[in-house]
């Protein structure tokens, strides 16, 4: 995917002159005070303009600047964003440190712990993100700080500007940075209130600006701490005078404003542990009922769900929806390409720069009579890797969607979750689109399901436009059936738009043998590429003259090239240097990424976290099944913790993980995955060269996916992290043997399995054999032989074992190891299908099991 980026109706030039920063910067209006020049405002005035230092004695001072920091904070609303929200939950639970462990354990194991099921049985993934959890003490540093704001952002940005937020408050106010413990562009970004403490600029950022109706406040009753000893007791109250004032008008307008919002507890103190006060009676109705009850509710009413579970079709259809969202974001130019795609809905054959191919001759013969009357509506749109087909698409889907309502819209992204890389999810949601009865038993068959969409499609009559990107992203696109499915012709009121890089040459002749309309996309123009620098610093408030912008652009190859380099010049503190810094950058995009790669160790605080992250995304590219990549964020907290005793890491690690590694990453709902290919080969190169090293990787992986819940993750990556970390034996076992590995996709298991077969040659009369099964591991299936190693239906070949392997006078079973007796016909001989024979000759099919 291009680092192209929002679709404009104007030309580059306007787009020029009317730039804005995507997201600007709050700056509200100083109040309108006409006793500003008083003498009690002159002696508050370096107070109420700027950060208090040293306490505060008197209670009026106090009250003055309580009263200033809510006038400020009311005149800083935030008007809501896109109702557009991913199909991720993500909880930001608020609180001060030491006096909530015992409310932020039960939240984690009880409320969190059900509400995560529920939200699976709802296609809605959940992640609570809280930040104090598994920090050893009060953290009170500027880089804390960041941490925490901008996991709230994330939440925010997520939930199109209602993100889920559960705040705790008791007595305690937390601390309160000194305006030397906040840089100028945290204060400026986050527009943040002097005098506040940390808790309570979360409040006002993830509730108050935006009176977000997704939050929850539970205030503990004060009378509870009665029982805690004196000496502790004083470190779970404010003892001075502001921010004890602070704490009481806190509450006092969270009772006001949002009363429905609000549950009351009071829980009974047990213990002091560790430092750490302990409450208990928070489960069941006391507490912990209350806050699921009250989730349910307010994720049901933000997602639109019902009280059963969310059909699948439904929930991808979000996704998609949001992933097109997150896509246009930053689009800007390629008017003359919109431009293209739209003329060639209304006349195909007078596109310029489009080229029409020729029908391969053995798709005119397989065409039936009801499709030779229909029109070639097809049109391809290649494109080497990274040039912007993604990205142009989605503007394109957006700018009809806007425009014209006239026409019926369809759009596919492979990118846009784990599943929609699958052609049946795919078909599935054309299935529903077209109103097309969806039949169990062609689930299997897509060829048959997509001639039955588009024959619906027709018989609608109305103007449709369909548009599948990346087919070469699919999970098919190594199988021989790979887009069997895809129409040869579309119906005359049917234009599909399909897109696929260049360098998948399986993909691509699957396309031009159908005879499409083939445009070729270039990379972006020099003037769409120095609208694109700009757009992207005045996102915070910086720009570069016109020679850093010629000389930055001089050194660009690609669009990822071009992004990465301004990822790093963002961040390049000394602007007196910059230029030399521009220059400085290698034109290469493997030396760029390397460069980067080594400023990140002098940087980063936690490096090792960073390349560990870096390190599991690399090998999580399955390299027999290239559509398996990305890890989960609930994977990479269980890598990055202790995978051995199943404990993740605190969420923490991850959030600060994740901003030092964001050039490097794209992040879609809750996957995670490198940017790009040149990225992930830096990185095998650089840090996983030695065997040793990716082995240990790989075991990791393998121990986790060996637990996970989901049987077609587990499939799919399990066994292929145990061969590549050196367990061949337990991978066998799993696929073979196993329970979860029995009924694994055939296509997928065939893949596997070549790494683990002897595959030598067979021959007769050089020992080899028939390979048997006992009646024990035998599974016969009337009227069809299945592949005892795939499991695939209708195999036509004796299974083999070569001279090393056979033992004909006295057989083993080729799964259990038990001696067959021929004579007693104890045994079947082995069928194997044509994929796992190999071409050619018969080959061995001994896999080594545990």
């Amino acid at each position: 995917m291009g680092a192209c980026c929002s679709h404009s109706n104007g030309s580059v030039v306007q787009q020029q002159q009317q730039l804005k920063p995507l997201r600007p910067i709050l700056r509200p209006p100083k109040p309108n005070n006409p006793n500003e020049n008083s003498p009690k405002t002159k002696t508050m005035k370096a107070e109420l303009n700027g950060f208090v230092e040293g306490l505060v004695q008197s209670e009026a001072d106090a009250r003055a600047i309580v009263d200033r920091c809510w006038r400020q904070i009311d005149q800083s609303k935030i008007e809501a964003a896109s109702s557009l929200s991913s199909r991720v939950v993500r909880i930001f639970v608020s609180s001060t440190f030491v006096d909530f462990h015992s409310e932020r354990e039960v939240l984690t194991k009880k409320v969190f712990a059900e509400l995560r099921q529920w939200c699976v049985e709802r296609d809605v993934t959940l992640l609570e993100i809280d930040l104090r959890w598994g920090v050893p003490v009060d953290s009170t540093t500027e880089n804390t700080v960041r941490v925490c704001l901008t996991e709230l952002e994330r939440c925010v940005d997520e939930t199109g500007g209602k993100p889920f937020f559960i705040g705790l408050l008791g007595e305690r106010y937390g601390w309160v940075p000194a305006k030397k413990e906040l840089t100028d562009e945290l204060i400026t970004k986050t527009d943040w209130v002097p005098n506040i403490s940390v808790t309570h600029m979360e409040i006002v950022n993830g509730v108050l600006r935006r009176n977000n109706p997704n939050a929850l406040f539970l205030l503990r009753d004060p009378n509870c701490l009665e029982r805690v000893p004196p000496e502790t007791r004083i470190s779970l109250k404010e003892a001075n005078l502001l921010p004890a004032m602070h704490m009481d008008e806190l509450k006092r307008r969270i009772r006001e404003r949002y009363p429905t919002q609000i549950i009351n507890y009071s829980p009974e103190f047990t213990s002091v542990q560790d430092g750490r006060v302990r409450f208990s009676g928070m489960e069941g109705d006391k507490m912990a009922d209350k806050v699921l009850n009250w989730l349910k509710t307010a994720i049901k009413k933000h997602f639109g769900l019902n009280d059963t579970t969310q059909s699948k079709g439904d929930a991808e259809d979000d996704l998609q929806q949001y992933h097109l969202h997150q896509l246009v974001t930053t689009f800007v130019g390629r008017e003359a390409e919109l431009k293209t795609l739209e003329k060639f809905i209304i006349a195909p054959k007078d596109c310029e720069g489009v080229t029409q191919l020729q029908t391969e001759e053995k798709f005119e013969r397989q065409m039936v009579e009801e499709e030779k009357g229909n029109v070639n509506s097809l049109f391809y749109l290649s494109g080497s890797r990274g040039v912007g087909k993604t990205i142009l698409l989605a503007a394109f889907a957006e700018m009809l969607h806007k425009s014209r309502k006239d026409l019926r819209l369809f759009y596919h992204f492979p990118s846009a979750s784990i599943a929609a890389g699958s052609p049946s999810a795919l078909l599935r949601r054309l299935t529903l689109f077209a109103g097309t009865k969806r039949n169990d038993q062609d689930s299997g068959d897509l060829e048959k399901i997509s001639k039955e969409c588009w024959r619906k499609l027709a018989d609608s009559g109305k103007k449709t436009v369909v548009l599948f990107d990346g087919l070469d992203k699919l999970s098919s696109s190594e199988s021989p059936s790979h887009l069997d499915w895809l129409p040869i012709r579309t119906p005359s009121n049917v234009t599909l738009f399909v897109s696929s890089g260049s360098s998948h040459r399986p993909t691509e002749s699957r396309i031009e043998d159908r005879g499409p309309a083939k445009y070729e996309l270039a990379p972006m123009s020099r003037a769409e590429q120095d609208l694109f620098v700009k757009r992207y610093f005045g996102q915070f408030g910086k720009m570069l003259d016109e020679q850093q912008i010629e000389a930055l652009l001089t050194h660009s190859r690609s669009p990822d090239w071009l992004k990465l380099a301004l990822d790093e010049l963002r961040v390049f503190g000394a602007f007196d240097r910059l230029t030399d810094r521009i220059r400085s950058l290698p034109i290469s995009l493997p030396d760029l990424i390397a460069q980067i790669m080594e400023r990140m160790k002098s940087d980063d605080d936690d490096s090792v976290m960073s390349q560990k992250a870096l390190c599991f995304l690399a090998c999580a590219q399955h390299e027999r099944l290239p559509y398996v990549h990305g890890l989960s964020e609930d994977a990479l907290l269980c890598l990055l913790g202790d995978v051995d005793k199943s404990q993740p890491a605190p969420p923490i690690v991850w959030s600060r993980t994740r901003i030092a590694i964001n050039s490097f990453i794209k992040i879609s709902g809750s996957l995670v995955d490198l940017a790009n290919e040149p990225i992930r080969q830096v990185i095998v190169k650089r840090i996983l060269g030695h065997a040793t090293t990716r082995a240990m990787y790989h075991r990791k992986l393998a121990q986790y996916f060996g637990r996970v819940d989901n049987l077609t993750e587990k499939q799919r990556r399990y066994p292929y992290h145990l061969i590549e970390s050196d367990q061949s034996k337990e991978a066998g076992h799993f696929l073979l043997k196993g329970r979860d590995g029995a009924f694994m996709n055939p296509f997928e298991k065939q893949d596997v399995l070549m790494e683990l077969k002897c595959n030598d040659i067979v021959h007769d009369r050089g020992g080899g054999g028939d390979a048997y099964l006992c009646r024990f591991c035998y599974m016969p299936t009337p009227g069809m032989r299945r592949c005892y190693l795939c499991g695939a239906m209708g195999a036509t070949h004796q299974a083999r074992l070569c001279n090393r392997h056979a033992k004909p006078m006295m057989p083993n079973c080729v799964l259990c190891s038990v001696v067959i007796d021929k004579e007693g016909k104890l045994g079947e001989r082995a069928q194997i299908c044509r994929t796992c024979n190999g071409l050619g000759p018969a080959h061995c099919c001994f896999v080594q099991l545990q």
